[in-house]
């Protein structure tokens, strides 16, 4: 496997740890007040961080990398400012009316998007190896998301937020891959976040009181941006700039089993059979397209990446 394969491939799985990490204290945090003020303290701590860390060693090498002209750079920072905060809202709506281990088997859906317009647009290959893995890994999703809607805990209205939180991710993961060569990593996830920021404010046309902003929202909120739109976003665009975007979309299908790992780790919630073995399930879909991937780099050659 090239050296190029294999990065791309572990910063992929890097952003679906991360992932999972966001959602466990992002479903708290929209437990303590209205989503739409979680969405601004989540972006506004993702934004911070992100440009904290352009003055760190690591992101001024980012940073310092050719290419990025500045007009590329504005131009798809406000594409996806407009696409995150779409589909932070829609995340947010989403958990606050299902949990959080069916909303990333919700969101997961990103993966058919990814694939059948990567092969259309990108004209990027899908193997037999990509469906068969997307096949799988949709029996784990459903063992999955059984135990939820058995329990009554299944929302339609939460549901559809959550397909439409999938699809802005989905489209994200795309424009990565067709055109994160044209920019400055770090600065440009700054960027598109602080945009957010800003486009929050003209849609909602107030600032967030006091009462709004409780201890408990803003806490977690400001972990959840640490985790997703930070830490998360900037390992898929990492991905994004070694492998196809269908193998960062597959590796993302790993999120719900982390998940629920950390949902048990952090709130006491313990997995049934069922949900572990959806999990082992889908982690043998996830192997099938990423190992294919791996095993072609190897074939092809150190320098083919």
């Amino acid at each position: 496997m090239s050296s190029s394969t294999r990065s791309g491939i572990a910063w992929a799985f890097f952003a679906s740890l991360m992932a999972a990490c966001y959602l466990v204290p992002w479903k708290v945090a929209t437990e303590h007040g209205a989503p739409a003020v979680a969405v601004l303290v989540m972006l506004v701590s993702a934004a911070t961080w992100n440009s904290v860390s352009i003055f760190t060693p690591a992101g001024q090498k980012a940073a310092d990398r050719p290419g990025g002209s500045l007009l590329p750079t504005l131009q798809l920072a406000l594409v996806f400012s407009v696409l995150t905060l779409l589909g932070n809202w829609s995340s947010a709506e989403a958990v606050a009316r299902i949990s959080g281990p069916l909303l990333a088997v919700i969101q997961r859906s990103e993966v058919i998007l990814v694939g059948l317009f990567g092969m259309l647009l990108l004209r990027e290959p899908v193997g037999p190896s990509f469906w068969a893995g997307t096949g799988v890994a949709a029996l784990g999703l459903y063992l999955l998301q059984r135990p939820d809607a058995a329990a009554g805990d299944f929302d339609p209205v939460g549901a559809l937020f959550g397909l439409g939180a999938a699809a802005c991710f989905g489209i994200m993961v795309l424009l990565s891959r067709a055109f994160i060569g044209r920019v400055r990593l770090i600065p440009f996830n700054a960027l598109r976040l602080w945009l957010s920021v800003g486009l929050w404010f003209v849609v909602h046309r107030r600032v967030p009181s006091r009462v709004e902003l409780a201890p408990g929202l803003v806490l977690n909120a400001t972990l959840a941006g640490f985790f997703g739109p930070y830490l998360s976003r900037i390992g898929a665009l990492q991905s994004a700039r070694h492998v196809p975007a269908n193998v960062t979309s597959v590796a993302a299908l790993a999120t719900p089993v982390l998940t629920l790992f950390l949902t048990w780790l952090v709130l006491g919630a313990l997995p049934t059979e069922r949900e572990l073995l959806g999990g082992a399930i889908m982690l043998l879909g996830v192997a099938l397209p990423v190992g294919a991937v791996a095993w072609t780099s190897r074939a092809a050659g150190p320098d083919r990446a």
